[in-house]
């Protein structure tokens, strides 16, 4: 059983080639005859980001040079990390075709989904490109990939586990969609919790302690922004990476020869 789970891993990302010459082939027909291509969606994130940045500024009583950089680069990576999740809701869905046709590794299309939507969020750092032109950033690139790989680990055993659950229950696909609305009001994205939340106790403190999003997402936008990163916050990001993986890797070994029957 886990032997199988542990080969089907390795034959994954030993594929590498294949998995991204896939996701590079889905976002050219995703924006087949379009000029703009997947920057559509860099232009839709900055017009999101330049409505909504003066007014969120005023309500959250904040000076819109500090949080036009905190809104921008937080939207940015929330989509990273939404995205991934929902697509992957899908993954072996939508593969259904593939692995049933050809004798592919099912971690693979988890891996192709994750590799696609990097792609795709890499256009938009061209946001936080202009931002800097404008905002002061105290931008530590290494502290900022160690962090970007702390969250993709995250992704992935959370991606795995959806992937495989929403093969088995398709409404579980619409529960996490749910989710994952409702987690980016409960997230710092759009309001600061140094601001309104850390010097106080209560229910709301409490929801945003127990938000496993909250730690992910102020990872990865604190080295953008102030050069640095909370360790206590990046100590549970990689307690979550380490303890989520062997969750999903478990899940994943009890359930891989039933997927197939699933789909």
């Amino acid at each position: 059983m886990y032997s199988k789970a542990f080969s089907d891993y390795y034959a994954s990302f030993a594929r590498y080639w294949l998995w991204s010459t896939v996701a590079w082939f889905e976002i050219k027909v995703r924006y087949k005859r379009s000029v703009l291509g997947p920057f559509w969606i860099t232009l839709s994130t900055g017009i999101a980001i330049a409505t909504i940045g003066p007014i969120y500024a005023r309500l959250m009583g904040s000076t819109v040079g500090e949080f036009f950089p905190y809104l921008g680069t937080s939207i940015i990576l929330w989509g990273f990390i939404s995205e991934n999740i929902k697509d992957n809701c899908n993954a072996f869905i939508g593969a259904e075709g593939s692995l049933k046709d050809m004798k592919l590794p099912f971690v693979m299309f988890i891996v192709k989904e994750i590799y696609k939507n990097a792609i795709l969020v890499v256009h938009n750092f061209a946001i936080i490109g202009v931002l800097m032109f404008f905002f002061t950033f105290k931008m530590n690139i290494p502290l900022f990939l160690l962090s970007w790989l702390v969250v993709t680990l995250n992704i992935f055993w959370i991606s795995i586990a959806v992937a495989v659950l929403c093969a088995r229950y398709r409404d579980i696909t619409q529960i996490v969609t749910s989710v994952v609305q409702v987690a980016f009001f409960l997230t710092p994205i759009m309001w600061e919790y140094d601001r309104f939340l850390s010097n106080k106790r209560g229910i709301g403190r409490l929801v945003v302690e127990l938000n496993p999003f909250y730690y992910m997402i102020d990872i990865f936008r604190t080295p953008l922004l102030y050069g640095t990163v909370n360790l206590r916050n990046f100590a549970v990001c990689l307690t979550m990476a380490v303890v989520g993986n062997i969750f999903a890797f478990w899940l994943f070994a009890r359930k891989r020869d039933s997927i197939t029957y699933w789909l």
